[in-house]
């Protein structure tokens, strides 16, 4: 099996640089655009440019303040472009970047980021009003829960917490709001790339938890592996059935979600051929990567039905179905 699906540190690091590399050579566009229209401090850009080298983490609110100053760029208009820039170099300074941590969404807690962090996440997917605060009085229940989560994956699924570890800098649950019957479960965004959204109001085990966080971080991964082209060269009109979602899809969301769909089937035989689990655990597991491997089967199908991949694309998707094929139960999707 190559490397182009498994998850592990390795390719965490390997996604985390290309993301990296990109926004560094569009900051260095931005720069030397802005040189002598904007005055801004050289010695600060230079700084956040070593930053976006370094590979180390960086806050996932610097993406956030990165695609706000793209779009005022766009608009024009120069006075907001100087309060764009000059936010975006608050990033230059070095401070820690904790990996994993769980930050509820709270008023308190997003005081004077949370236009931005909504504005990252909401899509024709995600309305505005079904993102909502946390229960202040579950609160401690809820961040303990997803430290159980983590731990879990940590525990007996080391190499999709491996990789999570280099991908993910915050969990942010929060209540969702149910909006004419429809809800979320979980959202990323390459637009605040490090941070992963979680409906923390949803009634889960800590295995069906640690699932949902695999799902998101494997979003992450696809996020990073191509942050401006798609891995699938279908436009965005081709809408097919999905196999996570009711209504029709793009291409390119179907083959995030066959993807992810993979990811949490690996994450679960990591968890289900444990030593170290239970066998309460283990079968829960087994339930859990046989779901996905159905859903998986689906999503396949369509892709190989209607998908025009890019090279990139066509390996990954390649090496998922080999490693779903040759797991329990693999002989039960289609060719390709």
């Amino acid at each position: 099996m190559s490397d182009c699906f498994v998850p592990c540190a390795e390719n965490g690091l390997r996604a985390r640089r290309a993301i990296h590399a990109r926004l560094h050579e569009s900051l260095q566009h931005i720069f030397q655009q802005c040189s002598g229209i904007v005055e801004f401090p050289a010695t600060r850009a230079a700084a956040l440019l070593r930053r976006t080298e370094s590979g180390q983490h960086v806050p996932p609110a610097l993406f956030c303040d990165y695609f706000a100053l793209v779009e005022t760029i766009k608009s024009g208009e120069r006075a907001p472009i100087d309060a764009a820039l000059h936010k975006l170099l608050q990033h230059a300074e070095h401070s820690g970047v904790p990996a994993l941590a769980v930050r509820p969404f709270t008023a308190a807690g997003f005081a004077g980021e949370e236009a931005g962090f909504r504005r990252n996440f909401i899509s024709d997917s995600l309305r505005d009003e079904q993102i909502d605060y946390v229960d202040a009085a579950r609160e401690p229940e809820i961040v303990a829960q997803f430290n159980r989560a983590l731990e879990l994956l940590r525990r007996h699924a080391p190499r999709t917490y491996a990789e999570m570890q280099c991908l993910v800098c915050e969990f942010v649950p929060a209540f969702g709001n149910t909006i004419n019957g429809s809800t979320f479960d979980g959202c990323s965004s390459l637009e605040r790339w490090g941070t992963i959204l979680i409906n923390a109001k949803q009634d889960k085990s800590d295995l069906e938890l640690s699932e949902t966080l695999t799902h998101e971080g494997a979003h992450n991964a696809l996020f990073a592996l191509s942050p401006v082209n798609f891995h699938v060269e279908n436009p965005p009109e081709e809408r097919y059935p999905s196999p996570l979602r009711d209504d029709p899809r793009p291409i390119n969301g179907i083959y995030h979600a066959t993807f992810v769909l993979a990811r949490m089937c690996f994450a679960m035989t990591e968890v289900q051929t444990s030593a170290a689990a239970d066998a309460a655990l283990r079968e829960q597991a087994a339930a859990l990567a046989k779901r996905s491997a159905k859903l998986f089967a689906d999503g396949y199908r369509v892709l190989h039905q209607h998908a025009r991949y890019t090279a990139e694309g066509e390996a990954i998707m390649r090496d998922a179905l080999r490693f779903m094929r040759q797991r329990p139960g693999g002989e039960a999707l289609p060719a390709g």
